[in-house]
């Protein structure tokens, strides 16, 4: 392959990558279920919060360590992999990620208390926390998503020959995730 042609695949798989992390999707626990407030479902919601992942993220071609076969690396916060397969129930996560992420970005409705007050940000974080502890976060695969939405335009731009080489690398454990 040229190194144009692998710098279009990798161009391709980042916007992907990106279009995955916005994409909004249920909020459910590590075993999962659909997580509830009152009962009631929690809304589809992207869940980014500081943008570090996407303002990271960075995909390119290296050299590889067989015969200089190139090797597809995708860098990013390593804390991908909380996104990627989920957290387990046990422990709490940092609370001043969940205050940020609850106040900026999260479509989550305040709630009241037995006597219908609201509830203050303080608590509704503690609260969040406390339910992550429990019941964990639910995976979101966003790297296969990207990969299967990406093989397509690949496809119809490169032509099958790039969209097999990046099959290829992938499966023979050629991409190359982390930072």
């Amino acid at each position: 392959m040229e190194e144009q042609e692998l710098a279009e695949i990798a161009s391709y798989f980042k916007k992907e990558i990106i279009e995955a992390l916005l994409a909004p999707r249920p909020v459910t626990s590590y075993a999962g279920q659909i997580k509830t407030i009152g009962g009631n479902p929690i809304p589809e919601q992207n869940k980014i919060a500081s943008g570090e992942i996407i303002n990271e993220l960075n995909v390119y071609w290296a050299e590889g360590f067989f015969e200089g076969v190139p090797e597809l690396v995708v860098e990013m916060p390593l804390y991908y992999y909380f996104i990627e397969q989920g957290r387990k129930p046990g422990r709490y996560p940092p609370l001043d990620k969940i205050r940020k992420w609850s106040l900026t970005k999260a479509n989550i409705p305040r709630f009241r208390d037995k006597r219908g007050r609201f509830i203050s940000n303080d608590r509704r974080t503690f609260l969040m926390a406390r339910s992550i502890a429990r019941y964990g976060t639910g995976p979101y695969p966003f790297l296969d998503v990207a990969l299967e939405n990406a093989l397509p335009k690949i496809v119809d731009n490169l032509g099958d020959a790039a969209a097999t080489y990046l099959q290829t690398a992938i499966n023979e454990n050629r991409l190359l995730v982390g930072l």
